[in-house]
């Protein structure tokens, strides 16, 4: 069978062909999945956020321009609904914080998952995650977006300059400040863990 493109599946499912629409999902749907984690840092949210990505790309694919990538438009749309459910979520902590003292606590500590893709000493694998996830939770809002597009989720510079309609010089210098201030977190944790024996693993990145 002669496997179409991303584009030609949209051209069919702009003409109600839902088995290709679905393709699309199959295609994408882990990608869009791994994003929405990422941001959310929890997998109830993520779960809804793809289902909110996909319905909403189905609804406005008929105002979709052919010539652009269709996955640059799909997390753009998935990064805005994530945005959406941040401030949503920062303005109910805010209500139930006025309302009761005791809902404070619930949200503080969260499963994060491991973006790691090669853990070469298992005996660091664990701590390491944590500190870089710590790091991470600590950016700014427009370094953070950027270094979860490009460093977690391995899109190009060009991508993510679409994704995040920002210039290519733009996302590169986000990306390096992004970058050094995570190798300074983790520097710092490891140079006050006196006890800690085995220096961490040089991190390196491909630009």
């Amino acid at each position: 069978m002669i496997k179409l493109s991303d584009i030609e599946l949209v051209k069919k499912s702009k003409k109600g062909d839902f088995e290709a629409f679905t393709e699309l999902v199959r295609r994408y749907e882990t990608k869009v999945y791994s994003i929405a984690y990422n941001y959310m840092r929890n997998y109830e949210d993520a779960e809804d956020i793809l289902q909110e990505t996909f319905l909403k790309s189905y609804i406005s694919l008929p105002n979709f321009r052919e010539e652009a990538k269709f996955t640059t438009w799909l997390y753009r749309i998935c990064v805005n609904i994530c945005y959406s459910k941040i401030r949503k979520k920062k303005i109910e902590v805010v209500l139930s914080l006025d309302s009761s003292i005791e809902t404070a606590e619930e949200e503080v500590h969260r499963e994060i998952l491991d973006w790691s893709k090669n853990p070469e000493t298992q005996l660091l694998a664990e701590e390491m995650r944590e500190v870089l996830n710590k790091a991470i939770e600590k950016l700014p809002k427009e370094y953070k977006e950027v270094f979860i597009l490009r460093d977690v989720e391995g899109l190009s510079n060009q991508e993510v300059s679409e994704i995040v309609n920002e210039s290519i010089a733009a996302i590169k210098s986000r990306i390096h400040r992004a970058r050094l201030f995570v190798r300074q977190e983790i520097e710092s944790y490891f140079k006050k863990d006196s006890a800690l024996m085995i220096p961490p693993k040089k991190i390196t990145y491909n630009y």
